[in-house]
């Protein structure tokens, strides 16, 4: 797999998991959109994705970190899909929604 083939992938991956978080979030009645989300330590994918990628997400006071395996985000038909990852997932969005 080339590099150019290998990002886009990751970044597709990184695209599904950032709409299942936000999906997630919708559904307890938060909205946000793909700018509370910064991936690879905001250098974008003009530098090399690290392995793990890491992921910030902020939505107003609320922080939360994470990293993602690239064989993970190389698998986006699979990724949300994987159990880890929706723990994962599950995780970010407990830390980023009030209590109610």
């Amino acid at each position: 797999m080339s590099i150019g083939q290998s990002t886009r992938l990751a970044l597709a991956g990184m695209q599904k998991i950032e709409r299942a978080i936000m999906d997630e979030m919708r559904a307890r009645r938060m909205v946000v959109n793909s700018a509370v989300f910064s991936w690879n330590r905001g250098q974008g994918v003009i530098a090399a994705l690290p392995d793990p990628v890491p992921m910030d997400v902020r939505v107003g006071t609320r922080h939360v970190s994470a990293t993602w395996p690239r064989v993970c985000l190389q698998d986006p038909r699979n990724c949300v899909d994987r159990s880890d990852v929706q723990a994962e997932i599950d995780r970010i969005v407990d830390k980023l929604t009030p209590a109610d």
